[in-house]
């Protein structure tokens, strides 16, 4: 991913951007053409090296190509576009987008029935505390967990970006932050909260 410096986001807050935002995309390519998984992605070690955790459908061919390859996780947040009509010279400006996002490189190894029962308990725990594996019916769960395949990404780069204006002077931040504040579109009004609370 091409992160200009202005732009990057340190180690420490790239995991706790993935915590905070745990849907993602999982990408890999077989036999040249890439292949997606839109799906909740779990930190599961942070040492002696990042590790993730998430599971799949049993029927999502996609796991049978993820052992041993090259994988791409991709973590995304709150987005918008950010129109040139809002600078103060919007004549010598053009539209951009503001956005964030954390891509994890590594390799993929699918999980043990241990492993992959690790990964649910985890993912519950973390993404639906209200709710308990534990409590639900022992049999329904066996046949689920029939029904999936877990995945463990050993992470070896991350990279993150989080670009909100901040190559833009202190006006035309706040000209970004009012307009996106003011729409009816409630990601705008995240990213505008977001560049509020990063202001000083």
């Amino acid at each position: 991913m091409y992160v200009p410096k202005h732009f990057a986001v340190r180690d420490r807050d790239a995991l706790a951007f993935m915590e905070r935002e745990p849907f993602g995309i999982v990408v890999s390519v077989e036999s040249g053409v890439p292949v997606a998984t839109h799906v909740p992605i779990i930190v599961l070690e942070r040492e002696p090296q990042l590790t993730l955790g998430l599971h799949v459908a049993k029927a999502n061919p996609q796991w049978q190509m993820l052992e041993g390859v090259p994988t791409l996780a991709i973590f995304h947040g709150p987005h918008a576009l950010v129109s040139a009509s809002w600078y103060a010279q919007p004549q010598q400006d053009v539209p951009t987008w503001d956005y964030s996002a954390v891509h994890c490189t590594g390799t993929a190894h699918i999980a043990s029935a241990s492993e992959t029962r690790e990964i649910l308990d985890r993912t519950v725990a973390q993404l639906d505390p209200a709710w308990r594996i534990e409590d639900a019916d022992a049999d329904y769960i066996a046949r689920m967990q029939q029904a999936i395949v877990g995945v463990r990404i050993v992470v070896d780069r991350t990279d993150g970006v989080a670009k909100f204006s901040q190559n833009r002077t202190v006006d035309d931040r706040l000209r970004v932050i009012d307009a996106l504040s003011r729409s009816p579109r409630a990601m705008d009004r995240e990213v505008a909260a977001i560049m509020e609370e990063n202001r000083s």
